[in-house]
């Protein structure tokens, strides 16, 4: 009994204190429970044979004082065997938990193990720094991205320039469409002075002469001269049908006209002079009264002379007016154009500035790179 407590006492668990030993300190005490397993069965074996002998010399034929002392002796050696198998399971117990310690503790140094290779290899790759591969391919994107933004500020400082010749070319344009417009203005206001005289003077011709007034100003656009010698002729007859004025209201009545139709009758000098030769061939065939009446049809053929051109100028203002204006859509859709050409070169030109703004980010990162890892 003193062996067994001596024993119990002098190896207590040495499992206490886990938490901060290491893995050789567990294999340590591993060892140790193993070998208390081993003297604790050792001392079992040798407490059975005991009991064996004694119960051999119990049964044996003794006296009663040593059958006595016998069964006491039994007695305690069952019961010291009992609180050793009780120690035994303890210790089988305590080596249990301190193998499942170890195990785990080992799968725990296993991954702190690994842990620190990878920060070893961390530390020796931060320690030698970038590698002269790294920094070849570092300098050659950095130069890539130099000749890039080169080239972006290039294209940029071009397209400037193209957008201050369109902006030039569209200034010019709007000046040349004020100048139109103010021709179209000016055209317009001719148009109506000539359209009130036209409609005045046709209202000076008789109601009768005016289909064939229509007839030979037709005639005249049209360059036919044979329509038009008809027509004259047919003036012609329509006036003699007409009765004859005398010679003094003929004087008056024209003579305020003559000074209205200076400036018509000398752009018709041409055509007066041929229907005053008319006359003067038919002056010798006919009456001093017939000379009235032809006097009288040379004047209002002047009339009708100035109507026939009236409307030649109309047209060729007309003409004039819708040329004007035909340049002056033409004008607008080259502004339009040019608006709009304006407008995509200034989308561009942010474009390329966001590019080269990118562009010039890159650069710096890629100078930078190099500087903090060798900070770090």
């Amino acid at each position: 009994m003193d062996v067994g407590s001596s024993s119990q006492t002098g190896h207590l668990s040495p499992i206490q204190g886990t938490l901060t030993r290491t893995v050789r300190e567990y294999e340590q005490t591993i060892d140790e429970l193993k070998k208390e397993n081993f003297e604790l069965k050792l001392r079992i074996y040798l407490i059975e044979e005991d009991v064996a002998k004694h119960y051999r010399r119990i049964n044996a034929p003794d006296s009663d004082d040593k059958n006595a002392s016998n069964v006491h002796v039994a007695v305690d050696l069952k019961v010291e065997t009992e609180s050793l198998r009780n120690e035994l399971n303890e210790k089988n117990k305590l080596l249990q938990d301190a193998l499942d310690q170890a195990e785990k503790y080992a799968s725990d140094l296993k991954e702190l193990q690994d842990e620190y290779v990878q920060l070893q290899a961390q530390f020796s790759s931060f320690a030698e720094g970038p590698s002269l591969q790294d920094l070849e391919l570092l300098e050659g994107e950095k130069e890539n991205l130099l000749k890039e933004s080169e080239y972006l500020k290039g294209l940029l400082s071009e397209k400037d320039k193209e957008v201050e010749v369109a902006n030039s070319k569209a200034e010019e344009f709007e000046n040349q469409v004020q100048v139109l417009t103010e021709k179209v203005k000016k055209s317009s206001m001719a148009i109506q002075g000539l359209v009130c005289k036209y409609r005045n003077d046709v209202e000076m011709i008789p109601k009768e002469l005016r289909l064939i007034v229509q007839s030979a100003v037709t005639a005249a656009n049209n360059e036919n001269r044979e329509d038009l010698a008809a027509a004259i002729e047919n003036f012609k007859a329509s006036l003699n049908q007409l009765m004859p004025m005398p010679p003094e209201i003929c004087d008056s009545s024209f003579e305020p006209s003559r000074s209205k139709d200076e400036s018509s009758q000398e752009d018709m000098h041409g055509h007066m002079q041929a229907v005053s030769s008319l006359n003067a061939s038919e002056s010798k065939y006919v009456s001093n009264e017939k000379l009235e009446s032809l006097l009288t049809k040379s004047r209002s053929l002047s009339h009708s002379q100035e109507a026939e051109n009236m409307p030649v100028d109309l047209s060729a203002v007309l003409k004039e007016n819708e040329e004007l204006k035909s340049e002056i859509e033409e004008k607008l859709s080259t502004i339009n154009d040019l608006t709009a050409t304006c407008n995509d070169l200034e989308q561009r030109t942010i474009q390329l500035q966001t590019e080269l703004h990118d562009a010039i980010e890159k650069v710096k990162q890629n100078e930078m790179k190099p500087r903090e890892e060798k900070g770090k």
